[in-house]
């Protein structure tokens, strides 16, 4: 509900500012107006004070869609995109022991418990997709949203896999990468994202976190190797990954403290990381929102008001 709402008033704060803009008058905004819209254009009143008013509005409600839409997704990550073996009979092992029984691996539906897969977060993110789309946002600041929202998804998942053992190995890489892949063929076939680059950047510290667990870890050419590739991880990840491999079959290799500290040198040789790194992707971090001018093709003298409102807002509102 609180989803829906925020989706329903995002699209009408910004049809309303973009109004405010077209119909202003000004000359920047004047030819995007066909011929009979000029003639609904402001002639004695200045309302481009209000216009900032209205942007702030709009930015808050896109801010509160994010926050509904992670509030929603946030107890499916971990289970969907790391936990559950979407690819039968890669993994030789079972959950360790102390791992059995944890909450975030399974979510609850009237007292059921069901396993979470990358499914069920394709079918929340086909829902949200589909009600935003009949809400009618705007496809630039719908790419916006959604390149947060794997941004969440992909900093709430590799946070979790650089703290446990069990999800570092050559097995759990080939099943992470099949559910980035899964997320990657869903955003092809979307209205509005198939061609956004940006937004498939947001899926790819996950995606060099696995290649690198597949990769050799034996001498300087694999380390040159690694540091090449995993260009979406910055050096704490990179070295926190391969002390954190924890071989679960026989043809996994352990990697040696040597080739740990080859990669870090090899790595402070190569990159000029930016100052005061950390370990963990801070998740709740926001890119900045914009919200481009998009006119409106409707006539406003072809709009009518229904009948109810005419009468409840007859003193406010009225037709053209």
């Amino acid at each position: 509900m609180d989803f829906e709402f925020m989706s329903f008033w995002l699209a009408n704060g910004c049809r309303f500012l973009h109004n405010m803009q077209q119909y202003s008058g000004e000359e920047e905004f004047a030819d995007e107006c066909s011929e009979q819209q000029s003639r609904h254009c402001l002639r004695n009143f200045d309302l481009s004070e209000y216009r900032p008013v209205f942007s702030d509005i709009s930015t808050s409600l896109y801010h509160r869609l994010l926050q509904a839409i992670e509030r929603e997704l946030k107890p499916m990550i971990v289970p969907a995109m790391l936990e559950t073996d979407t690819i039968q009979g890669i993994s030789s092992t079972s959950k360790p022991t102390a791992m059995r029984g944890r909450s975030s691996s399974r979510v609850s539906n009237n007292s059921i418990d069901s396993p979470c897969t990358v499914e069920t977060v394709l079918k929340l993110l086909s829902k949200f997709h589909d009600v935003m789309i009949r809400h009618g946002i705007n496809v630039s600041v719908l790419r916006q949203l959604f390149r947060q929202i794997l941004f969440f998804i992909t900093s709430h998942a590799l946070n979790n896999q650089l703290m446990r053992k069990e999800l570092c190995n050559w097995s759990k890489a080939m099943q992470i990468r099949f559910n980035v892949t899964q997320i990657e063929d869903w955003l092809r076939q979307s209205y509005g994202l198939s061609d956004e680059k940006s937004l498939r950047d947001q899926l790819e510290p996950l995606v060099h976190a696995s290649q690198l667990l597949q990769l050799k870890k034996q001498d300087e050419k694999d380390a040159v190797e690694i540091c090449n590739m995993c260009t979406a991880l910055n050096h704490l990840q990179i070295v926190k990954l391969l002390q954190m491999v924890t071989p679960t079959n026989d043809y996994e290799e352990k990697v040696s403290m040597k080739f740990v500290k080859i990669v870090q040198a090899k790595l402070k040789e190569m990159r000029k990381d930016r100052p005061n790194i950390k370990l963990l992707n801070d998740a709740s971090y926001r890119f900045v929102i914009t919200i481009p001018f998009t006119p409106s093709p409707v006539d406003l003298s072809s709009v009518h008001l229904p009948e109810q409102l005419k009468s409840q807002l007859q003193n406010l509102v009225k037709s053209i």
